[in-house]
């Protein structure tokens, strides 16, 4: 097995905000979720990615609002230009940090006295012809 030429060196929760809600009893109780991947520093051999993440889970007996950033620093065996690095944020980095994010959010809610919120396994999107030959 090959190892991919970046690395993630270190992790960090960087921002958190959660709190319990009054319950709805209103019909709209789906859950909303929002987030986005970002470039924030880089060089040739390292970068500083952010991953943001807000969400909303009311149901008629909780109800439960947070925001969370994590940071990641990053380390390539190769050089990279900046648009490679934006690349690697918007996809590879949501994947690397995605579990982390899943486990810090399961263990606040249960630590409110929640119901354990476990966010869904994200899929991964299939490879094009065109990547595999670069």
């Amino acid at each position: 097995m090959k190892l991919h030429a970046v690395q993630l060196q270190s992790i960090w929760l960087h921002e958190i905000s959660a709190s319990k809600q009054e319950a709805r009893e209103e019909n709209d109780v789906s859950p909303t979720m929002d987030f986005e991947s970002n470039l924030l520093d880089c060089d040739k051999n390292t970068a500083t990615c952010d991953f943001e993440i807000s969400l909303e889970i009311f149901t008629d007996q909780h109800a439960f609002q947070a925001k969370l950033c994590m940071r990641g620093d990053y380390r390539s065996d190769q050089p990279l230009d900046r648009s490679q690095w934006q690349g690697f944020a918007e996809l590879q980095n949501v994947f690397l940090v995605w579990p982390y994010v899943r486990e810090l959010l399961t263990s606040i809610t249960t630590r409110m006295s929640l119901p354990p919120l476990v966010l869904p396994l994200l899929e991964i999107p299939e490879r094009r012809a065109e990547d595999e030959e670069a």
